[in-house]
């Protein structure tokens, strides 16, 4: 329960699906500012923990960046799908580290081990009487996690949650204010089947602002839905304000730019402790030039059709496992990069592919199931953003014209033949053609790594951290704890700076 006293308004701060520290400082201060003398809370709706921008930590450095902003203004968060990915230990961890609260209603957490249980409701108290319910729906769209959810648990229906936060109501009989993660068409079903005053969400990277009408509200009232981008580049203010009731009266909403507030000093020494010394310096290594023939050198556009800058750092997956193809999903090149210098770094490495699911997986696929997953995925690719379009490395070449594959490596497609592909754990989201999905799973169900070419990076780096270095625990925990370095194999080839092959046997 969190607690308040003022007469008739409460200040939102909205933030989702931050995956950098960078800006909190700034954003922090402007929490500060803007909350002088008006009762305040922040909320976050999901994605924090993963996947992670800046250090694999397993969202410890998140969780205390958002531990000293809940030390001064109270905070609730909710789950996203990317939490998931976290493996159960260290997202344990983050919970049981956390200083502020939580709120998840439709995610069986029974089976984690923590120190406080996670509530399906918030109730905020004003004045010593129920004032503001507070609910957090994520999605259950399988198709949204890159591997089992949480060892398998339960994620129900977010639409289907509906009676219960109806019964939550009536039961308080007080207005209700929604934090979600989920796509905005089902924001939209929510608000208009649901009593909620707000939507407050998460999941779209985009920023949003629009209201959708609900019939037991009275007339000129809307819930607005909110969504904040991404990364605490910008950040919603919302305004609620209650009538001598207690029913909402009205909601105002304002966007800010988090550049637009200078630095909180406390917060940046944290922000530079965890991304700043040796490490930092090091993952600015150069890993390869980008080859003059490739134009468009950016990542920012993956969601809306195919990337040469994609196939080319696919490429680099490729060389190191040994793959006639490789196939990933938009969704999971999340760098957003413009390679405008020509190099690739361990840094831009890391940004493309931070998902720590990311286990490889190499199987042999006849080449009409391959041929398929690529036609489905890239059905009306161009018309919106879509994270399901599948990337290929260079040497697979797609004839959009016939809608199939013309040459694998320099070869004639064999529809018939079974290709070894390089599966990124996306592939198992049953969305495309796959005769037998279940074949993917029990995979995918087993340990997680990092990939593979910041996985031999890091050994190379481990060598150069001095032993007394705080950025020690960082490498630690990338390692899962490990004081020792990391295992890497043996690879048959890797890419040297100009694109080139050249053998190797272990580093």
């Amino acid at each position: 329960m969190l607690t308040f006293t003022y007469s008739n308004q409460l200040r939102i701060f909205h933030l989702n699906d931050v995956y950098t520290i960078k800006n909190l400082p700034n954003f922090f201060t402007a929490v500060k500012e803007l909350s002088v003398d008006v009762p305040s809370l922040i909320v976050h709706s999901g994605d924090m923990l993963s996947p992670p921008a800046d250090v694999r930590d397993f969202g410890h450095s998140m969780i205390q960046a958002l531990n000293i902003m809940a030390s001064h203004i109270p905070m609730l968060a909710t789950f996203g799908n990317h939490e998931c990915d976290v493996p159960t230990e260290q997202l344990e961890h983050a919970l049981n580290a956390s200083k502020f609260n939580w709120v998840v209603s439709n995610f069986d957490s029974s089976y984690l081990h923590l120190e406080r249980c996670l509530p399906s409701h918030v109730i905020i108290d004003v004045n010593d009487k129920p004032t503001l319910g507070v609910v957090g729906l994520l999605t259950n769209n399988r198709a949204e996690y890159g591997c089992i959810p949480c060892g398998g648990t339960t994620i129900s229906d977010p639409l289907e949650s509906i009676a219960g936060m109806r019964a939550f109501r009536w039961d308080f009989d007080i207005p209700q204010v929604a934090l979600t993660h989920l796509d905005t068409p089902t924001d939209e079903q929510l608000a208009l089947n649901a009593p909620v005053v707000a939507i407050l969400g998460g999941h779209d990277h985009d920023v949003l602002s629009k209201r959708v009408s609900h019939p037991q509200f009275p007339d000129g009232f809307a819930t607005p839905i909110l969504k904040s981008g991404e990364d605490a580049v910008g950040f919603h203010v919302v305004d609620l304000f209650f009538d001598d009731m207690g029913d909402v009266e009205s909601i105002t909403y304002e966007y800010h730019y988090s550049r637009d507030f200078v630095s909180d000093p406390a917060l940046q020494v944290l922000v530079d402790d965890m991304l700043g010394g040796d490490v930092a310096e090091m993952v600015q290594t150069v890993v390869a030039k980008v080859p003059e023939h490739i134009r468009d050198r950016r990542t920012d556009r993956v969601r809306w059709g195919v990337s040469d800058m994609a196939s080319y750092l696919l490429d680099m997956l490729k060389q190191a496992f040994d793959a006639e193809i490789v196939l990933i999903s938009s969704g999971n090149i999340r760098g957003k990069r413009q390679y405008t210098e020509g190099i690739v770094t361990e840094a831009d490495i890391n940004a493309e592919f931070p998902f720590y699911d990311n286990k490889p997986i190499v199987r042999y696929v006849p080449g009409y199931i391959v041929a398929n997953m690529i036609r489905r995925s890239r059905q009306d690719m161009g018309t919106e953003p879509k994270t399901e379009i599948l990337q290929t490395d260079s040497g697979l070449e797609w004839d959009a014209g016939t809608q199939t594959i013309r040459r694998v490596n320099g070869e004639p497609f064999d529809a018939a033949r079974e290709y070894r592909v390089r599966l990124w754990s996306s592939i198992d989201k049953n969305q495309y053609t796959i005769d037998d999905p279940e074949t993917l799973k029990a995979d995918l169900q087993s340990a997680t790594g990092v990939p593979v070419v910041t996985d031999r990076l890091l050994a190379m780096m481990w060598q150069y951290v001095p032993q007394h270095s705080s950025e020690l625990r960082v490498a630690r925990s990338l390692n899962n704890g490990s004081t020792t370095p990391p295992v890497v194999h043996s690879l048959d080839a890797s890419l040297s700076l100009d694109g080139s092959t050249q053998s190797h046997t272990e580093l």
